[in-house]
Formats: structure tokens, sequence, C-alpha cells
């Protein structure tokens, strides 16, 4: 019997992330597998649960059951990330689902911590960085720990530049970004954010660079 979805909710265009709750169910490692599947099926539109079930387990790591997903959607919910949307309503029952959805778009993080950079593979990245900016300066790379301090600093400057731009002009941006796809407003923000880190560095350059202790001992 054909069903009907009664949608009650639209996400906005973009929720800065700035409470440690989210955050650490967004970007810490440890909750990557468990999280991340969900709010990434979701980026298509809202979900029932036996479909959030189906669509989690044809690209997570580790299938779950529907149960255990379920709580990992009320964990998102309770941190303000995932919603009930609205229901689907099959003609003649009494029964329905509940439909969920993202609360918004696209969420950017402004309560940067140096967890990332605990990763191997940022640790491997940085390192590699630092053998890219020696070819770069031809000169000795700077410190790992003081390359960290620097590209952390500048970033974190940045995204909160972001989120401060996204916080006061939420309805100007959802009107510039309207109808834009999911992947096309992150390659937006990515550019944005890299031209506030330029920015920033420009005005913070001496001092930036003095940080590095270029020149000096690694």
């Amino acid at each position: 019997m054909e069903t009907r979805d009664l949608i009650s909710f639209t996400p906005k265009t973009v929720i800065v992330i700035d409470q440690k709750k989210q955050f650490d169910l967004l970007y810490l490692s440890k909750n990557e597998k468990k999280y991340s599947p969900i709010l990434h099926v979701l980026r298509d539109g809202p979900l029932t649960l036996k479909e959030l079930e189906y669509k989690y387990n044809a690209i997570a790591d580790e299938p779950k059951k529907k149960n255990t997903i379920y709580s990992y959607v009320q964990d998102l919910e309770k941190a303000g990330l995932v919603t009930k949307a609205g229901q689907r309503i099959s003609p003649g029952h009494t029964f329905c689902e509940w439909l969920y959805d993202r609360t918004a778009t696209l969420f950017y993080p402004v309560l940067v911590t140096d967890e990332y950079f605990k990763s191997k593979e940022a640790a491997a990245a940085l390192e590699q960085t630092r053998n890219l900016l020696s070819l770069y300066l031809e000169q000795p790379a700077p410190a790992f720990n003081k390359l960290k301090e620097v590209v952390f600093k500048t970033y974190q400057q940045a995204q909160r530049t972001v989120g401060d731009i996204f916080s006061k002009h939420s309805d100007e941006i959802a009107e510039i970004t309207e109808d834009i796809p999911f992947r096309q407003l992150d390659k937006i923000c990515s550019i944005f954010e890299t031209l506030m880190v330029v920015l920033h560095f420009q005005d913070k350059s001496s001092e930036l660079l003095s940080e590095l202790e270029l020149g000096g001992k690694t």
C-alpha cells in the first residue's frame, strides 16, 4: 500500500558546533565509526529507522542491528544534531513511522582542540608538511611541535571567524546557499575558511613566523 510522508521540519543551512558534547560526537575518532554513517546517509533527506539501518550497514565498517542504530540516533538527537522531521503514514493504518533528519545541512566546528593532531595520520601528515616546508624555504624545517602549534592557532582563529559570520548572518547565508547541494556547500566553506587562514596569517605573519623559529634546530 502506498505510503505518505508528512514532513514538518526544515534543516538549517549551517549549525555552528561550539559545544563540547556536539564536537565529541562529530569529530572524536572513537565516535566516528558509530555516528558518521548516520549523518552521512541523512544528507539525502529524512529516513525511517528501517531505512537508516539498511543504508547505515551499506557503508559502515561494522554492521549494526536496528536497536543499536536507534541508540545512536537518540544520542545525536539529544545533542541537537538529528531530529524527528515528520512521519510516514500508511493510509488505512493507525501505525506510522518516525522520519529522522539532520538539524542542519552542514555542521561547522569552532570548538577546535588538539585532539586532531593526536592521531597517527595527522601526525604523519604534519611531519610530511615539515619536509615540504623545508624544501620551500630551503632551510631546516621548523620543529614539529612549533609547526603544530602555529597550524592549530591559525586554523582555530580562522574557524572562529567563519563561525561568527555564520552565526551573525544566518538568514543571509540561508538565502545565498538556497538549493546548493551539500558537497558544494562543504566546498564553499572550505574555500572561505582557507581565505580566513590567509588573512589571519597576513595580519599575524611576523608573529607566527617568529614562533616557528625558522632556521633554528629541529
